[in-house]
């Protein structure tokens, strides 16, 4: 990813994860084309959303190390976030190393966690008089291992789940 010739102080980079995810850190490999390093990131903030219009900054100010400018040398910089929920990840550019180069960009960047908890509970029940009970089914999604916590949202009258509203079929 590399900017145009627009000046550092309007560049960004947002990411669409494509789905809900519990971000644990992100990996940076700072620009690295020989004799054009100082393009790359010096300093930048994160920012992190679920919904790409709302989002919260993360983890203060960054410091991205210069990249070596060949291929041979092991570089990267690694950031630990403690993310829940995000689908969208900001870099909101500071600095690159240039000072006033108009070209900013990072050679990769690799986001490592795993998806959000999700469960499915189908459409809403309700009850007829005399009948007094119905069946109540939760599908996790493939990769989560959710809690369970199933509470009435409206009508007359306490409701109990059977045997508790910490299963995922009472």
């Amino acid at each position: 990813w590399i900017t145009g010739n627009d000046p550092v102080a309007n560049s960004y980079a947002t990411y669409d994860l494509e789905g809900l995810y519990d971000v644990n850190s992100v990996t940076v490999w700072n620009y690295n084309q020989a004799g054009y390093t100082t393009r790359g990131v010096a300093t930048m903030d994160i920012y992190v959303s679920a919904d790409n219009i709302t989002y919260t900054q993360v983890g203060g100010t960054q410091s991205v190390t210069i990249a070596p400018g060949d291929d041979t040398t092991v570089f990267g910089d690694t950031i630990t976030l403690s993310e829940t929920g995000v689908r969208y990840i900001k870099f909101d550019i500071l600095t690159n190393y240039g000072g006033s180069a108009t070209y900013t960009g990072l050679s990769e960047v690799r986001f490592d966690g795993a998806l959000s908890p999700s469960v499915d509970a189908g459409d809403g029940q309700g009850i007829r008089l005399p009948d007094n009970d119905v069946q109540l089914d939760a599908t996790p999604d493939l990769f989560s291992s959710p809690s369970y916590t199933w509470t009435e949202v409206s009508g007359p009258g306490t409701v109990i789940f059977s045997p508790s509203a910490t299963v995922e079929d009472p």
